[in-house]
């Protein structure tokens, strides 16, 4: 897939890469005033719904939602909230019927949130339960920052899943960063490219590839100038996503926040290690565990550390 070069499209010379200036989203004090209505089923335990509440405080605290969001037609507040355990079917079918899974879900007119939460993870102490709550209020956070320009999808996906479990681990004690994001799938080497969209994310399990990406893309970030890792992970997790409010191109934007363009990113990506899978669970080549392992976040960071400011 071709790139734009960001030096032959000046942004004096293309308005549509010119950021608005009708909302700063990387001012908090423009973060206030977006709300969610809860709509949480009996189904779910009384311990689920109480760490739900505490999940959507700590994170409303932390990643506020920017009132630029109000710009973007289909996203009101208070924006529906609907929870509910698989062990029972939709609970509201007449008002939003064909509700399942997990997503920002919408119709063109409007958004919602919908959590439905698998009954098995009650049954295996699953930290997937808690962590989909993180990872569909983070997304609402970069429609919000980006005013909906979701891409690529790597960066949308991977910063959702690292973004969850920071959460866990800063919350819970551990994520699956515990085990190197294991498996992260090695189908994706020869071209990351392939990720930018979502008709070709069948091979990224779990978002384990392109959590993977965002993690090398924040090593990176780390390697060539003097930022900590708190500030790598901040404009990944933030910036890029405030960068693009107003912007019609995000490959220019991705070069200007991180100093890299899309195709030298993937480069970079391509020149990782390729390896049988060590676990008998799972079949098929997977990215050098070492190599994995080694992009992992430091553990003592928590999501207050590279919240915005």
């Amino acid at each position: 897939m071709s790139t734009s070069n960001p030096e032959s499209s000046p942004e004096e010379d293309n308005p549509e890469s010119s950021p608005k200036e009708e909302c700063d989203p990387s001012n908090l004090a423009q973060a206030s005033n977006f709300e969610f209505e809860h709509n949480v089923h009996e189904s779910l335990p009384s311990d689920w719904q109480a760490e739900y509440f505490s999940a959507i405080d700590n994170l409303e605290n932390l990643f506020p939602i920017s009132d630029c969001v109000f710009a973007i037609p289909s996203m009101q507040s208070p924006m529906q909230v609907y929870a509910w355990s698989s062990a029972v079917g939709n609970p509201w079918p007449d008002e939003r019927p064909g509700m399942r899974g997990a997503c920002i879900c919408g119709d063109g007119s409007g958004s919602w949130m919908v959590l439905e939460i698998n009954a098995d993870e009650f049954r295996y102490d699953g930290l997937h339960r808690y962590a989909v709550i993180a990872h569909e209020y983070y997304h609402v956070f970069q429609i919000a920052r980006s005013g909906d320009l979701m891409k690529p999808v790597w960066l949308v996906e991977g910063g959702a899943k690292t973004f969850e479990e920071l959460f866990t681990r800063t919350y819970y004690g551990r994520s699956e960063f515990d085990n190197g994001l294991f498996p992260v799938t090695a189908n994706g080497l020869e071209n990351p490219a392939v990720f930018e969209d979502y008709v070709n994310v069948e091979g990224d399990q779990n978002y384990n590839f392109s959590s993977f990406m965002v993690l090398a893309l924040i090593q990176e970030l780390m390697s060539q100038g003097n930022v900590s890792e708190e500030q790598a992970l901040k404009l990944v997790l933030s910036d890029y996503w405030s960068n693009l409010q107003g912007r019609s191109d995000w490959r220019m934007v991705f070069s200007e926040t991180f100093g890299l363009a899309p195709d030298d990113f993937y480069g970079l990506i391509q020149k990782y290690q390729s390896e049988a899978s060590p676990e008998t669970y799972y079949s098929g080549d997977v990215v050098a565990g070492e190599q994995v392992r080694g992009l992992m976040p430091s553990r003592h960071i928590t999501l207050e550390d590279v919240a915005p400011n």
